[in-house]
């Protein structure tokens, strides 16, 4: 079982992304002995976002 959920990640990863918080404190206000995860969620959310396949609108 995971230690933290995927909701609880994306939250995490969202929050970073727009500015609210460094790595460091995001970790800190969860109560995360350190911010290591936080930095590799995000770093894996922004690679799986470029594997994606482009969607072309046909319309």
């Amino acid at each position: 079982m995971a230690k933290y959920s995927e909701q609880f990640k994306l939250k995490l990863v969202k929050d970073y992304q727009e500015g609210k918080l460094s790595h460091k404190h995001l970790a800190e206000k969860h109560g995360m002995k350190d911010s290591t995860p936080i930095f590799r969620w995000v770093k894996t959310y922004e690679k799986n976002l470029e594997s994606l396949p482009k969607v072309h609108n046909s319309h």
